[in-house]
């Protein structure tokens, strides 16, 4: 029997089920391109010695290219510090685009503190100036770091070969040399200078989840048989000129995308169907020519038409199918390896935890157990190796047991992702003002959990906590929204000695602005990421950030979202079909 099945997606929480890449935006008004684009030619992976010094006489310089250098407004961001203040004790930066100097102010003689000048702290090592759009121009843009104080400064550098953007004078810019940086003039690479340009990406897309044709004329809970023979799709919403909205499709066989099975994407009517395509994928791509200009996504419609075959598979009798969500961002897991069975076995975790009878029980077993394995591990020193350990469980936990290096917020959490990783526990880090934890998938609570595991400086005590309400344990979101909204009725840290130590109120306001670390496999390669994560302010742009309204994305920073299921997706549950 011919069928014709009508699916459509509309209005914000329909098209939020998609997934969307950092240049297409959100609202209740449809999907648009987002207005804003990060122009960076480096990724911040560097340490706090990977320096260029520039004063008065050695300058600094970072050209950016533009294609088309319309933008409602932009910001140029570099990443420097002051080294040596000037005689009267100032330190300006200047930031020179295109010929027009702006000066940072670091210090000032004239200030109540003792020359330094108050900042937010997430500005506290990036200097940013607002730039005029006027001042852009087509192809090469450069910018310039200088002083004129008498103030000495030092940028940072990420090594590379290309794209030779980057380069130092030493004679105040008469000539400039592109492949002897640093302060020993060995590198070659790119200054850590970005420029946020307010405007829209030329290019941005949504792609829906796997949906089944079958289940959509199901009977009794499951799906009839049915014989794809046709599809259409149709992107909705508004193109001005020079914009448009193209929709496409692919289908297979299984509820998840596979490339041995599963067609690529086609223009619906360029592709073929197949015997068994009956899982379905649209994509809608967003273009402008004009980055002052976006089209609107206000809703897509498919139209399969189908032959149901007689007979069933059944009748339902029971089904927990709650959705399976997927976030927009891949993100690289920890593999069982030589390393992490080392970890595990050398550090006895499974007897460690062989008493805890549930999820939060274990976890906090855990948790308390990393937390003991340091003493004074805020050593301002780093004690006898002068070391900040990088991002590797076992390598940290090793040096911890020797009283070798530093152990701060960071290392305690990647010592706690890592060992939870080794027993095959999902893990990630979570990076927010001055500090860094760790949120864990539970199996048993169906969620994330956030929990805090280095937050105590005082080995006396040596707190750790997780955040619940009512008994329930909370997200690093859901503790965040709960603050933000003044809802803390039934909010508690729970954990060794937690509210003896902690304010709930302080811990929660940490998490005014909050990313996540899109890899927990630093155990199988360092690479990439920020070698000394904590020793300086955050550079790296590899980190999702969490955006809402009221927390716009820092200027400096590629990666940002507000869809929920980009930071909270599904782990550990499958989807069974027929």
């Amino acid at each position: 029997m011919a069928e014709t099945i009508v699916l459509s997606w509309k209005g914000r929480e329909e098209l939020d089920a998609a997934t969307r890449g950092v240049h297409v935006e959100l609202d209740d008004k449809g999907a648009r391109l987002a207005r804003r684009q990060v122009l960076a030619d480096e990724l911040g992976n560097c340490n706090a010695r990977d320096t260029q010094p520039f004063d008065g006489w050695t300058w600094a310089r970072k050209d950016l290219w533009l294609d088309d250098p319309r933008t409602f407004g932009c910001k140029v961001c570099a990443f420097a510090r002051c080294t040596s203040p000037a005689q009267d004790g100032s330190a300006q930066m200047i930031v020179e685009v295109n010929g027009h100097p702006q000066s940072v102010a670091w210090l000032s003689p004239e200030t109540e503190t003792g020359g330094e000048i108050s900042r937010h702290y997430w500005q506290f090592t990036w200097g940013t100036v607002s730039v005029p759009p006027e001042w852009l121009r087509q192809g090469q843009n450069t910018v310039i770091l200088r002083t004129e104080d008498g103030s000495r400064w030092e940028t940072f550098i990420e090594v590379c070969r290309l794209p030779n953007r980057s380069a130092r004078s030493l004679d105040q810019g008469k000539t400039w040399d592109y492949d002897h940086l640093g302060y020993n003039e060995c590198y070659d690479g790119e200054f850590l200078v970005r420029m946020e340009l307010e405007r829209h990406p030329r290019q941005g897309q949504l792609a829906s989840p796997p949906f089944d044709l079958a289940q959509a004329i199901a009977e009794h809970g499951i799906g009839k048989k049915v014989v794809v023979r046709r599809l259409s799709v149709r992107a909705e919403g508004e193109t001005p000129p020079g914009t448009t909205l193209a929709a496409e499709l692919r289908a297979g066989p299984t509820p998840a995308y596979d490339p041995k099975t599963w067609s690529a994407w086609q223009p619906a009517d360029a592709l073929i169907i197949r015997p068994g395509d009956r899982f379905v994928q649209w994509r809608v791509t967003l273009s402008t020519e004009d980055p002052l200009r976006t089209p609107t996504l206000q809703g897509v419609q498919v139209i399969a038409e189908v032959e149901v075959m007689a007979g069933g598979w059944g009748q339902l009798l029971e089904a927990d199918s709650r959705p399976i969500l997927c976030s927009s961002f891949p993100f690289g897991y920890q593999a069982p390896t030589a390393r992490t069975r080392m970890l595990r076995e050398r550090w006895h975790l499974d007897d460690l935890l062989s008493g805890e009878k549930d999820d939060l029980s274990r976890l906090g077993c855990l948790a308390e157990w990393v937390r003991d394995q340091w003493t004074d591990g805020w050593n301002r020193d780093w004690k006898a190796l002068r070391l900040s350990p990088p991002w590797d469980g076992a390598l940290i936990l090793e040096l911890a047991s020797h009283d070798l290096s530093q152990g701060m917020c960071t290392h305690y959490s990647t010592a706690f992702v890592h060992a939870c990783a080794s027993l095959g526990i999902p893990a990630r880090h979570v990076i927010h003002k001055a500090h860094c934890t760790s949120e864990v998938w539970s199996d048993q609570w169906g969620k994330w959990i956030w929990f805090d595991v280095g937050g105590d400086m005082n080995d006396r005590t040596r707190a750790v906590y997780h955040v619940e309400r009512d008994g329930v344990p909370l997200s690093a979101l859901e503790a965040r929204t709960a603050w933000q909204e003044g809802n803390l009725a039934g909010l508690k840290l729970v954990g060794r000695k937690a509210e003896e130590v902690f304010r709930l109120e302080q811990r929660l306001d940490l998490l005014d602005r909050f990313c996540i670390v899109l890899r927990n496999d630093q155990m199988t390669s360092l690479n990439p990421g920020e070698p000394e994560h904590g020793v300086m302010t955050y550079h790296y742009d590899g980190y999702l950030w969490w955006r809402d309204e009221r927390i716009p994305p820092l200027p400096w920073f590629s990666l940002s979202s507000n869809r929920k299921a980009d930071f909270y997706w599904t782990l550990n549950r499958t989807r069974i079909h027929l």
